[in-house]
């Protein structure tokens, strides 16, 4: 993982915390990227996984 890497701490259970989080959330909430991407305008996913993949790679 690249944040356990760079030293960030997160807790053992982060992603039981973020399912649990989702589950709550409306069943029809989106983000606004996916809006952005239904809208035909332009996202920011490559940056984002672009950035990650960077750090991963240092």
């Amino acid at each position: 993982m690249v944040a356990k890497v760079k030293g960030l701490q997160s807790p053992e259970d982060i992603v039981d915390q973020n399912i649990l989080k989702l589950e709550k959330s409306p069943k029809k909430a989106t983000s606004s990227m996916h809006r952005d991407y239904w809208a035909g305008n332009k996202i920011e996913a490559t940056s984002l996984t672009k950035f990650v993949v960077e750090e991963g790679l240092k």
